[in-house]
């Protein structure tokens, strides 16, 4: 019974990860992007890591699962 609820390839701990990368990079983007030379790196680089984790489904933006 526990082993299925702190499994990390449970469905549930999958969508947590996921949701944790998002807000993680939504806020390195945010601090990376204060001065207004930066945004165009900060999103060029807030862009690939989104497609490399969430289309392409390759391991966490943190490297966590």
């Amino acid at each position: 019974m526990f082993r299925q609820v702190f499994d990390p390839n449970n469905l549930f701990w999958r969508i947590i990860s996921r949701c944790v990368d998002l807000v993680g990079l939504s806020i390195f983007w945010v601090a990376l992007s204060l001065p207004i030379v930066t945004v165009g790196p900060a999103t060029a680089a807030l862009y690939y890591t989104v497609v490399k984790t969430f289309r392409h489904g390759e391991d966490g933006a943190f490297g966590i699962y």
